[in-house]
């Protein structure tokens, strides 16, 4: 009788381990649609109140599962944002979230999640190099980008494939130039030397 109690156990102990690590996300669409609210939400104005994911798959553009990239264009926002998943060394997934906009000032960052036990934790400052003003006039050095043609505006390129975020020049005035490029290793971002 043990025995079989024992089995029993172990067999639904089992069926639990699989049963949690199916509910965990796996593609890029997924970590999308899970992200907290402050992400990619509705906002009081949109027409027809939808709901969050609803709007959020209004909100694809492109949606590249194999290399796990998204591209979204808010409805009623101007700009654009890039989500894109990277691999750890431990099999664990980041996510990677670029937005950019303009109105009435233009504005771009990158931010880094992780996603562990059902919570967000942001991790961009663990990740993600600072990049000095001396590195990102270097770099305009390199690209021979005369002064009046810098930008103030920095952009994030997430990587529809591969594993190298570009860093661009992003204002219209002023030429596109990629400054920078930082390359995932598994556990952070670093500068690729050029």
């Amino acid at each position: 009788m043990i025995k079989i109690w024992l089995s029993v156990f172990i067999v639904l102990t089992f069926a639990f381990a699989v049963a949690a690590q199916s509910s965990l996300p796996k593609t890029v669409t997924d970590f999308f649609y899970l992200l907290p609210e402050k992400f990619f939400a509705p906002s009081e104005f949109t027409p027809g109140k939808p709901t969050l994911r609803a709007y959020r798959k209004s909100a694809i553009k492109t949606e590249d599962v194999k290399n796990g990239f998204l591209k979204i264009e808010e409805p009623f926002a101007e700009g654009w944002a890039e989500v894109a998943i990277f691999k750890k060394t431990n099999g664990k997934y980041i996510v990677g979230i670029s937005q950019t906009g303009c109105g009435p000032n233009c504005l771009s960052e990158a931010r880094f999640l992780s996603y562990e036990n059902g919570k967000w934790q942001e991790i961009t400052n663990e990740v993600l190099p600072e990049i000095t003003d001396a590195q990102v006039s270097a770099a305009y050095q390199r690209g021979k980008v005369s002064k009046e043609n810098q930008s103030g505006l920095l952009v994030y390129e997430l990587p529809r494939t591969g594993t190298t975020i570009k860093i661009k020049t992003g204002d219209d005035d002023a030429p596109e130039v990629v400054l920078l490029q930082l390359e995932w290793n598994g556990e952070n971002f670093v500068v690729k030397s050029k």
